[in-house]
């Protein structure tokens, strides 16, 4: 195995399919909207949605996880999947020094090409959800 930490700017091709949280938080919103999913607020107060539809409010979970809860109590994860042969460029890497930190620690990436031209944008990933990204060698 080898290391490779991307740099500003990097462009990075997925040799697989990649899977991911999408953190519900405003830096990601516009990038929340174009995959679909359902808006979210910290109380019920937003209605129009994605594929999910309806109404939800954010649940924080242990270990940073984060789900959505709908109004009948359904909980789920806003995962997007981003399809091989997407092409990501590295805007931003973000890394803690202090180890009780690390789950701040995060990597955002701007859509230079992708298969379904409805994601594009720009969104950030924690960086545990980067290290599972397989990409073809740079």
């Amino acid at each position: 195995m080898t290391l490779y930490v991307p740099d500003i700017g990097d462009e990075l091709t997925l040799a697989e399919d990649w899977t991911f949280v999408l953190h519900p938080e405003r830096r990601n919103a516009k990038f929340w909207e174009r995959a679909e999913l359902p808006t979210y607020s910290s109380r019920y107060n937003y209605t129009s949605g994605g594929t999910a539809g309806g109404e939800c409010k954010i649940i924080q979970g242990p270990n940073a996880t984060v789900w959505l809860e709908d109004k009948n109590g359904n909980q789920f994860s806003p995962n997007v999947t981003l399809p091989k042969g997407t092409v990501l460029k590295c805007a931003r890497v973000y890394i803690r020094a202090r180890k009780d930190l690390q789950a701040y620690s995060s990597l955002t990436f701007t859509i230079v090409k992708c298969p379904e031209k409805k994601l594009k944008g720009r969104f950030w990933v924690k960086l545990a959800d980067a290290n599972n990204m397989v990409i073809e060698t740079p």
